[in-house]
């Protein structure tokens, strides 16, 4: 009886071992390269960047809940004392590129039509399945009623397909703010908010977080690229209050406003 058991024993852990060693080839054998619509990286990313399946509703309760324990759920209150510098980019001062770029729904939405009604926020992020990415959303969806007391609209831009962006929201919760389509990076690309491959191959580059404001009259004036999302949201709401709305014809002009 023990020969029997010591022989069943041994064959199940060549089973065990064989499933894993075919897995690790398989696994091995994936495609590294980043693919159209969807940007594509380890778990945990060189960045640092956790990655899988991000329920948008369960992270809304989450940092609700940090925010009462915290007593700083008030973002307006902080602004004015958080002033950040713009980085050195060398779209600040220019003419943004625009934009023409669908949503999950499939609505385009054009840059150049948003301006015209107050200053846009632009913020690229590297996708619905990034954990940091889906974070910094979340805060700036709940900062949301500020911006829109500025009269500034929010556009996020990623690489997932409108397609991917609709099924995810469907399932995991979405934004009150406009999810874009940057399937091939050429908006991130334009905007400075990607990494170039050494060999020149556009298509083995990798996006970069990014946050652009944009005003009136189509310029930038305010940009961050970076590994992480620019997280302050208070800061960025006090770098909109110069650019509001408000500041319409009769308000100072564009050199005034220098």
């Amino acid at each position: 009886m023990s020969k029997k058991i010591l022989a069943a024993s041994a064959l199940i852990a060549n089973v065990v071992l064989s499933a894993t060693w075919a897995g690790w080839k398989l696994s091995a054998q994936r495609p590294v390269r980043p693919v159209v619509g969807a940007f594509h990286r380890s778990k945990v990313d060189g960045s640092g960047h956790s990655r899988g399946i991000v329920q948008v509703d369960l992270m809304r309760q989450i940092m609700d809940s940090k925010a009462r324990s915290t007593l700083a759920s008030n973002v307006p209150a902080e602004v004015g004392s958080r002033r950040v510098p713009t980085q050195d980019h060398p779209l600040v001062g220019h003419r943004a590129p625009e934009l023409a770029l669908a949503d999950a729904s499939g609505k385009t939405w054009n840059l150049s039509d948003a301006v015209a009604d107050g200053p846009v926020v632009v913020v690229f992020y590297l996708g619905s399945t990034c954990v940091a990415c889906v974070t910094h959303l979340v805060e700036l969806d709940a900062a949301l009623p500020q911006f829109g007391e500025r009269g500034a609209r929010v556009l996020a831009i990623s690489g997932d397909t409108p397609e991917f962006s609709r099924q995810r929201t469907r399932r995991f919760g979405g934004f009150r703010f406009p999810l874009l389509s940057d399937a091939d990076h050429a908006a991130a690309r334009s905007y400075g908010a990607w990494t170039a491959d050494p060999s020149g191959d556009p298509a083995e580059g990798e996006p970069l977080h990014g946050t652009f404001l944009v005003d009136r009259d189509g310029l930038v004036r305010w940009a961050y690229v970076g590994n992480r999302p620019f997280a302050d949201v208070a800061a960025l709401l006090a770098e909109v209050d110069p650019w509001k709305a408000a500041a319409s014809a009769e308000g100072p002009s564009v050199s005034d406003r220098r």
